[in-house]
């Protein structure tokens, strides 16, 4: 039987999906607004942001171990193993390997190579900032916008469907993640309007958005794992026969896959 994916079947709170991404995307600017240096000063490894960020992916890795030992076979088994372990070095580097919490001294060659003098990957110079910093966050940035929010729109707007036992039919993120997904680039648009016009950002524009950035793209590996759990854990629960002809794609209505047009 062809249909869309069943993940977008997958009941997921709008409070969650919807509001929760809005109202972090829009906290460091208010904080900004009212005077408030909480996220970007000094104190800014303590802060919300940053702790969400490593909390996201510890409970992200979490459902992908689940899932490792629960889904059906090989190819699913090694997708959320490779989901894991990259979750697992995110959450590391974040966390500068545990530096962040027991505070103890980087080895001077490293420090003598890290920008920041932390025990990290992504904050070292030279040739290693591009393989261990910028070219991962482009790509998973990338991946945010394309499969988070450009690949859902597509899907329903164009109904696509998909074979019940192809990779297709569960590999993709559902609207879950579209928010997550689309806040992760939306954060440093006005920082890259300033740069390409030469001017300054106003104070309450002027936050630490890679941070903000890294945030949203954890968040959106969590949503995706939660995603991905609650359809396998559905798929186990009901009859290969009563999954798939629940989903109702003829009518192309975001309604359709669970997610309310208003």
């Amino acid at each position: 039987m062809n249909t869309q994916s069943p993940s977008y079947k997958v009941a997921f709170p709008k409070v969650l999906w919807l509001f929760f991404p809005i109202a972090v995307f829009i906290y460091p600017f208010v904080l900004k607004a009212l005077g408030y240096d909480r996220e970007d000063g000094p104190f800014h490894e303590y802060a919300f942001i940053e702790n969400a960020t490593w909390v996201f992916l510890a409970i992200a890795i979490w459902y992908g171990i689940r899932l490792v030992f629960n889904v059906g076979n090989y190819r699913q088994k090694i997708w959320f193993i490779l989901l894991s372990l990259g979750a697992f070095y995110f959450m590391g580097e974040e966390l500068s390997w545990g530096q962040q919490f027991f505070h103890w001294a980087t080895p001077e060659g490293l420090s003598n190579l890290n920008a920041q003098h932390e025990t990290n990957l992504h904050n070292l110079q030279g040739i290693y900032y591009l393989l261990f910093n910028k070219i991962p966050k482009r790509t998973l940035l990338t991946l945010c916008v394309i499969c988070g929010f450009l690949v859902p729109l597509y899907l329903t707007a164009r109904r696509v469907k998909f074979d019940s036992g192809s990779i297709n039919h569960w590999i993709w993120p559902s609207y879950t993640c579209s928010i997550a997904g689309i806040c992760a680039y939306l954060v440093s648009v006005p920082a890259k309007i300033a740069t390409h016009t030469h001017t300054s950002l106003p104070v309450f524009l002027n936050i630490d958005y890679e941070e903000v950035k890294e945030c949203f793209m954890a968040m959106f590996i969590l949503f995706y794992m939660i995603t991905m759990w609650k359809y396998f854990m559905q798929v186990k629960a009901e009859p290969a026969d009563n999954l798939a002809p629940g989903i109702d794609t003829a009518s192309g209505t975001w309604e359709a896959h669970g997610i309310p047009e208003s």
